[in-house]
C-alpha cells in the first residue's frame, strides 16, 4: 500500500484513509500481510523508473486514482479504479487466498 502523503487536502486525506482502514483491516482479518511503500517505491516497481511520466502511467493503465491492484505470487489478479465499497474490496481478497 502506497504511504499517504496530504499538504493541504484534508477532505482527500480523510476519504483516502477511510479507503486504506477498510483494505488493512480486510487484510487481516484474511490474514494477508501488507507492506507498505512510498509513491516513488511504487513506480519504480510497477515501470521501471521513479519518475513515471504521463506513457508509463497510461502503459501500465494506471488511469484512476485510487487504483487498488491485487497480487498473488506476485502476479496481478485483480485490479478496482476508482471508488470501491467494502464487499467489492472484500471479494477481491477472498480471491486471494
Amino acid at each position: 500500500m502506497e504511504t499517504l502523503y496530504f499538504a493541504k487536502n484534508v477532505t482527500s486525506a480523510m476519504g483516502v484513509s477511510e479507503a486504506r482502514g477498510v483494505v488493512t483491516l480486510c487484510l487481516a482479518q484474511h490474514n494477508i500481510p501488507l507492506g507498505e511503500y512510498k509513491p516513488n517505491q511504487i513506480k519504480q516497481a510497477v515501470t521501471g523508473t521513479a519518475a513515471a511520466d504521463k506513457e508509463l502511467v497510461e502503459k501500465y493503465e494506471v488511469m484512476a486514482a485510487p487504483t487498488l491492484v491485487f497480487f498473488k505470487n506476485g502476479s496481478e489478479t485483480g485490479r478496482i479504479r476508482g471508488a470501491a465499497g467494502k464487499d467489492e474490496i472484500i471479494k477481491h481478497i477472498d480471491e486471494l487466498q
